[in-house]
Formats: structure tokens, sequence, C-alpha cells
């Protein structure tokens, strides 16, 4: 579309003779005075279809008379209504893709109330039909109102996403949130990280809050807690029942990236691991914040599958409480194993021992999410800033990490 001229395609069996007084000539240059170009002009059903192909990617909107036929150029009679019934079927298509608004331009309104089906009744409550010789005016002006609507940033967002917005809507203040973060990713203007990774953190945390209160998921306190748990990771007193499965694996390791980066991105810090907020703004683009952006839509989408499952006959969650007495076993094994294990003390690990007691570092994260200081496993879920002082180096008993990091540290938190 050319800016600020809306496209229209013009339906009437009396096209050439639409305005007399002016001429089709003359009619066109009035037109293009008020923003309006006619790219497309026909006579019946079949003329308008071959036009609509061409023009579909251009067209603004769609013009038609109530008084013409499906495929001939002339009404086989006053109230032949076929055309504009054919065309008001293939609109419905079309804005299936996107939206092109239908206006009745048309003198015939008293043969209106023979039709039983509400053929006219949608341009009567949009406020789209126009009587012919004393409204044409009044159409223009609602044309160019109504595309100008239809191309703003606001209505073409609520179209796109609508389903996500829907979604988001379920928590009060998501909605709001997550609309103005798509207006924000859409302009393509650059702030302080602050403006857009918080938001989006806020609205996956009050999914996580409503998620415990419908017994989705277990009251886990921590969001990097919840993270680990939701891709079947062990938790001290939670457990995913067999066969089960809450969130979607491409969705949990999502959720881990999000976390990271939103922590991070939500304060204006440079001494952090991943630097996220220095990355945005020496680049000055958003497409990291584009990333965080779909994964909070994703989440959003999640939710309310979870949240019409929880509304089935039957639901029940897919997560049960660890026993206490099973508790207490693997708590005295364990307790067990760092008794043997600090009577043994090899010569090997004195040396780390002496390596890496009292000696400060800032914990990393590898790609199985497992925090460590170079050689030692540190019993952590999430980090948020800051350093730690390592103490009390000990052999690393884990089988599922310690060929890696073969030894386990216990810290104090240095500021």
């Amino acid at each position: 579309m050319k800016k600020n001229i809306c496209n229209i395609i013009w339906v009437d069996d009396d096209i050439y003779n639409i305005c007399p007084e002016i001429g089709l000539g003359g009619l066109k240059r009035e037109l293009r005075k008020t923003g309006i170009e006619v790219i497309g002009k026909a006579r019946s059903f079949y003329e308008f279809e071959e036009i609509m192909r061409k023009f579909y990617d251009i067209v603004d909107a769609v013009i038609t008379d109530a008084n013409f036929n499906k495929t001939s150029l002339a009404p086989a009679k006053e109230n032949d209504f076929t055309g504009l019934i054919q065309i008001s079927r293939i609109m419905d298509s079309y804005n299936q893709k996107r939206v092109i608004p239908f206006y009745l331009y048309t003198g015939k309104k008293r043969y209106f109330n023979t039709f039983q089906n509400g053929e006219f009744d949608d341009f009567i409550q949009t406020g789209r039909f126009f009587e012919k010789g004393c409204d044409i005016e009044k159409m223009f002006q609602k044309i160019k109102e109504d595309v100008e609507h239809i191309n703003s940033s606001s209505f073409r967002i609520r179209k796109k996403f609508a389903k996500e917005l829907e979604a988001a809507s379920l928590i009060d203040g998501n909605q709001e949130s997550l609309f103005n973060a798509l207006l924000y990713e859409y302009s393509d203007d650059w702030k302080s990280t602050e403006d857009y990774f918080n938001p989006m953190r806020k609205i996956v945390e009050s999914i996580f809050a409503e998620c415990k209160k419908l017994k989705i998921i277990p009251r886990i306190e921590r969001l990097g807690e919840i993270s680990r748990f939701l891709s079947n990771k062990q938790h001290e007193k939670y457990k995913i029942l067999d066969g089960e499965e809450i969130m979607p694996k491409p969705l949990t390791r999502s959720l881990w990236l999000f976390l990271d980066i939103t922590q991070e991105g939500s304060h204006k810090k440079d001494d952090v691991p991943l630097g996220v907020e220095k990355y945005v703004r020496e680049t000055k683009n958003i497409n990291l914040f584009r990333a965080i952006l779909y994964i909070a839509m994703d989440i959003c989408l999640w939710f309310k599958s979870c949240v019409e499952e929880t509304k089935l006959p039957g639901f029940f969650p897919k997560w049960e409480e660890i026993k206490s007495e099973v508790k207490d076993t693997i708590s005295f094994k364990v307790q067990e194993k760092e008794k043997n294990t600090e009577i043994e003390v090899s010569n090997e690990t004195k040396n780390a021992k002496s390596k890496y007691e009292g000696k400060i570092y800032i914990p990393e994260q590898d790609e199985n999410g497992v925090w460590h200081c170079e050689e030692c496993v540190v019993g952590i879920t999430h980090w948020d800033s800051g350093k730690m002082l390592l103490k009390e180096v000990s052999n690393n008993t884990n089988t599922k990490t310690n060929s890696k990091y073969p030894l386990y540290a216990k810290y104090d938190k240095v500021e």
C-alpha cells in the first residue's frame, strides 16, 4: 500500500456510471485527494474474484453494490443478490489471513427484510452500510478510519497474537504486560533491559504461583528449583510420577535459559556471569529480548492448556510428595557416604583441598545445568550474583557428575 493511500476494489454492475455527474475519471481524481485509490473495478462476482487474486496483497478494502449477479454482467432481476452473497462468503475466507473491511453501497435497502439468514446484518452492525446518492463521503471517511486502524501496530498485534494474549489474560495484569512487550518489540525502539526483561519474568513468576494453587506443580519456592523439577531432576521433597510429563522437554530447557537471562537482564549490573545488560547496551538490538518474549508466550499457552486440563473430570496432579520414611533413608545413606569419604582421604584429595579451600570464585553453570567452581561442584540450583569462598572440599560422590567434577565444596557467599 502506498503511504496514506487506501487501495480499494469496487464492485457494481453499473460501475462505469457510478457517479455520472463527475464521471469515473473525475471520481478517481477526487478519491485520490481523500487518500483512496480504485485499483480494481468489477461488474460481477467472477470479475471480482479475478481482480482479488491479482491484488490480494495490496487491497485494503472492498466496496460492493447489493444488486448484481454471480456470473453475468447484468442482474437477472431487480432483487438479484447472488453476487453479493458469493462475495460475502469469499471475503470470510480472505479475512482468515488478513483483515480486509467490506462495505455495502446500494440503493436497494428496501429488499433487506426479504432475507432471513442475516445476509446484511454484519454491514448494519459494523456501520459499513451506505445508501447511494447521499452517503458516499461518509463511506470514504469510514474506509479511511477503518484502514488506518487495521494497519496500526495495536490492531496487527491483537490480530496476530490473539491466542497468546487470550492465554495471558487468565492472570490479572499479564495480558497488558504481554501486549506492551509486543508493542515494544514491534516498534524496535531500544531502551534499558530493565524495561522489558523484568515484566516478562513477572509474567512467568505469576504463572507458576498460580500453578502451585491449582496443584499443577508442587509448592517449590524458587524458580530455579521449579525449573529443575520440571526437567525431571530429583527434588528432595517431590517427584514426577512415572510416565508423566508436566511441561514438554523443549519448553523446560527454554525455561532454564529464560530464568538465567531474565535474572540478569532485570538488573543493571556488569559484574555478572552472562553480562546481559552490557551485551544489550553495546549491541543496541532487542533480538535477545525477542527470544525471551516468545518463550514467555509459549509458557502462557502451556499454562492455558494446564488450566483446561484441571477442569476435566478425573484430573489428578502429575507429581507426588516423597514419603518421609523414604527421605530419611536417603538422608542416612548420604550421611554415611560422606562419613566414609572423610575417613579415607587420598593424597589427591589433600592436594585439591589445598588448591581450592579458602579461594574465591564466581560459580559457573555448564550445559547440563551443573553449577561448579573449576573441578568443584557447589550445591546451588541458582546464582544471582557475587562471589563465593570455597571451604570443606571433599570427594564428589554423585555418580552423574563426579567424572567431570571429582570434588564437592561447601561455600560462604562473598559480597
